[in-house]
């Protein structure tokens, strides 16, 4: 008799069908928070790099009386060389065609000489596409004032459309501004 009444006992499928509309409800809550926090997170690395370029554009300035476009010739990189990195942090290419002192001003022999697949006014080597993704503002080097910036994807909602760009600018008095946020 015992034995009979134990195998009777179970679940009823609309128990079960409960608890995986109460597991989805959970997840459509809680997948959408994850990834806002992960973007969060990723902005991080936005800060964390512009602080690098201003550390070591600082430190050139004081050396060679003007800051410089060439990130590679004060040995700022992005780990990985870029592949790791949400964001391409440097300089818009405008900054380094214009005014940038991209010489040594005592000396006035170039302080970045290029090679073949190196762009030295990038820190590290962006994923496709995001060299555009550079804020605008993100174009001024000269003897006196710089504005380095960060544009990148941060999170799966997003394409590299440049509305769709996280963007990030710090100068040479440490003004860090969120110039375009994808969080909302």
């Amino acid at each position: 008799m015992l034995k009979t009444r134990f195998l009777n006992q179970g679940f009823t499928l609309v128990e079960l069908m409960v608890v995986v509309a109460i597991i989805g409800i959970l997840a459509a809550i809680a997948i959408p928070n994850f990834q806002s926090y992960q973007a969060k997170s990723r902005q991080s690395e936005a800060k964390i790099t512009l602080a690098g370029v201003y550390t070591a554009e600082k430190s050139y300035q004081v050396e060679k009386s003007s800051f410089t476009a060439c990130l590679s010739s004060i040995g700022v990189s992005v780990e990985g060389n870029g592949t790791n990195s949400f964001y391409t942090t440097g300089f818009a290419a405008a900054a380094v065609a214009g005014s940038c002192a991209t010489t040594d001003p005592a000396t006035g022999t170039p302080t970045c000489a290029s090679s073949a697949g190196v762009t030295h006014f990038l820190a590290g080597r962006p994923a496709a596409g995001l060299i555009a993704s550079l804020p605008a503002s993100a174009a001024t080097c000269n003897a006196t004032t710089f504005v380095a910036g960060a544009g990148g994807v941060i999170n799966a909602r997003q394409s590299s459309a440049a509305a769709d760009v996280d963007q990030w600018t710090m100068n040479q008095d440490r003004s860090l501004t969120n110039t375009q946020t994808v969080l909302k």
